[in-house]
């Protein structure tokens, strides 16, 4: 079963798979209308101001990958998938980022972040 164009989705008894077989113009568009929200939180990516922009987040993303101190090829996959997972596990409409993807203290990505997310129904994390 296709989540979206280009997201290939298996439910299994105790858990589903997801298949990112390409990145579709679906896919893309769901980057862009995420993006902030995931990597800033929701109160900064609603305020309206710049710096929190599609344009500025991928900037600020771009920065933090390029200049990680651990700049391991696992390190930066890890990243990019842990992105892919929020964003997958928002489209099915059960779960909202709970805690900001970057870490402004450090200007890096959080450490240990591990997909931190709240059930929609329930507002349990």
């Amino acid at each position: 079963m296709y989540l979206i164009p280009g997201i290939n989705k298996e439910d299994h008894d105790n858990y589903v798979l997801y298949f990112i077989e390409y990145i579709s113009d679906e896919l893309k568009q769901e980057i862009r209308n995420r993006l902030a929200t995931i990597c800033y939180g929701v109160d900064q990516a609603q305020s309206n101001c710049s710096i929190y922009s599609y344009e500025e987040t991928v900037k600020d993303f771009i920065h933090r990958y390029k200049t990680q101190k651990d700049k391991s090829e696992s390190r930066k996959k890890g990243m990019i998938g842990e992105l892919l997972v929020h964003i997958i596990l928002e489209l099915e409409g059960k779960y909202s980022t709970a805690s900001p993807f970057f870490n402004i203290e450090e200007g890096s990505f959080k450490k240990g972040f591990d997909i931190v997310l709240f059930e929609e129904d329930s507002k349990e994390l």
